[in-house]
């Protein structure tokens, strides 16, 4: 396409010049963004270029490691394998615990739960004193229902010191007890043969402390002279068989 030239009365071109101008100033600005676009695809390659090196270079570094353990592991296993083949491992003892059931050769050892701690003597009359004691609150009618009920709850059997008359002479002989419903003292038997004992009376006098023995089967605050209207029971006398004395209780008189 031919430019056509046009002189102005000073000798400079004019006219269609100020186009080619505008045209040339387009063209250079199309260029310099697309120089700045390129610049910046560019960049962005060698961004993602260098990402992908470090994702690689690490993944490689986590296989070291990885082959790095599995080495050592085979060595473990092998040198367990040489230490069982040396039996330096000590042998499983040959008896088995006392709380192991064995079944069969091909059963697991099955552990039994340990058995629960048996109940002391003091645990199976305890319920039984603290009954007695309730009584000493009680009077009249209330007392002679909450007697019989006590008696019938606990299987209570009652005996006596038998030779209380002889043991006014002096020196005075052992006491000896024996069977008798109407007896002072009150027996609950807590094991096979085993009886725990409280006094029958309310009223605690100088001749059934001696007696009637009851100075010999319980120990008390007891003086010479003095009668009290209230027993409370601390501890119960224990006997054996049929009224043998083992074990000496405690009484709090009031």
């Amino acid at each position: 396409m031919a430019i056509k030239l046009q002189f102005n009365d000073d000798g400079l071109l004019g006219g269609y010049t100020d186009y080619a101008l505008v045209g040339i100033g387009v063209v250079a600005l199309v260029a310099f963004i697309f120089c700045i676009i390129l610049a910046k695809s560019a960049a962005r390659k060698e961004s993602l270029e260098r990402l992908r090196k470090s994702f690689s270079e690490r993944e490689e570094e986590n296989s070291n490691k990885i082959a790095d353990l599995n080495r050592k592991i085979f060595a473990l296993e092998n040198r367990l394998r040489e230490m069982q083949s040396e039996k330096k491992f000590p042998s499983a003892p040959q008896s088995s615990p006392s709380n192991v059931i064995q079944l069969n050769k091909n059963t697991v050892p099955v552990y039994a739960p340990p058995e629960p701690p048996k109940p002391s003597l003091e645990d199976k009359y305890m319920e039984f004193v603290r009954e007695f004691n309730a009584l000493a609150e009680l009077t009249g009618h209330p007392l002679k229902t909450a007697t019989a009920e006590f008696r019938q709850k606990y299987n209570v059997q009652s005996f006596i010191c038998t030779n209380a008359e002889m043991r006014v002479k002096s020196p005075m002989p052992p006491a000896e007890f024996g069977d008798n419903p109407n007896g002072n003292y009150l027996a609950f038997e807590i094991e096979s043969g085993i009886f725990a004992v409280v006094p029958k009376v309310k009223t605690y006098t100088a001749n059934l402390h001696s007696d009637q023995a009851m100075g010999e089967v319980f120990s008390s605050n007891f003086a010479q002279g003095n009668t009290y209207s209230k027993i409370r029971v601390v501890k119960p006398a224990i006997f054996s068989g049929r009224w043998a004395l083992e074990t000496k209780g405690q009484l709090v008189l009031e």
